[in-house]
């Protein structure tokens, strides 16, 4: 979970907050998806349902990072309903599957 909010909000404050509708290159698609599966793989380590919850966090830490025209912190919230959190359930679905698995093993 510290390892979760130490990153996200270092990539909030020093990239996503300054270059926010100023430089859409530091959006591109592949930064996304990096953050995306960041987000499955915290999920799945985490591997609790209460993980889905942890970019609420971020956007409230994120609050004072900047923005273009909205806030960087009310942006985060808006895409946690979906991005951020059904990347997490995506990565914390597949920790419970595999869980199951292995506790059917003999």
């Amino acid at each position: 979970m510290a390892v979760y909010l130490a990153t996200l909000t270092v990539l909030s404050y020093v990239v996503w907050g300054p270059w926010e509708g100023v430089d859409p290159r530091t959006f591109s698609w592949w930064v996304t998806s990096l953050v995306l599966l960041f987000h499955v793989g915290v999920g799945f380590v985490i591997g609790r349902w209460w993980a889905v919850a942890l970019p609420l966090v971020w956007a409230l830490l994120s609050s004072g990072a900047g923005g273009y025209d909205t806030p960087l912190g009310i942006q985060i919230l808006f895409q946690t309903f979906f991005l951020w959190g059904p990347a997490l359930a995506l990565g914390v679905g597949f920790a419970q599957v595999l869980r199951r698995i292995r506790n059917d093993l003999p």
